[in-house]
């Protein structure tokens, strides 16, 4: 780790499914603090369960739908 984005928080949506991890992953190794997005109805993936065991408290999910604008000030607002 790096550490260049260290004190810096990312926010990935669509982070329960496939790529989501993925992109989650590379930013906590860079020392960023993580909030994955997804709709209420999204499954996590077992690669998403995985991060999150790792993660020590650095990736938080949350649930909103991109397309709604009041979900998406509400996850900012947290």
């Amino acid at each position: 780790m790096s550490g260049a984005l260290r004190g810096r928080v990312a926010l990935v949506t669509g982070a329960l499914g496939r790529l989501g991890p993925v992109w989650c992953e590379a930013l906590l190794s860079e020392g960023a603090e993580v909030i994955g997005v997804d709709r209420s109805e999204a499954t996590p993936s077992a690669a998403w369960i995985r991060l999150e065991r790792e993660a020590n408290g650095r990736l938080h999910t949350d649930r909103a739908d991109v397309l709604d604008r009041a979900a998406l000030e509400a996850v900012r607002g947290r």
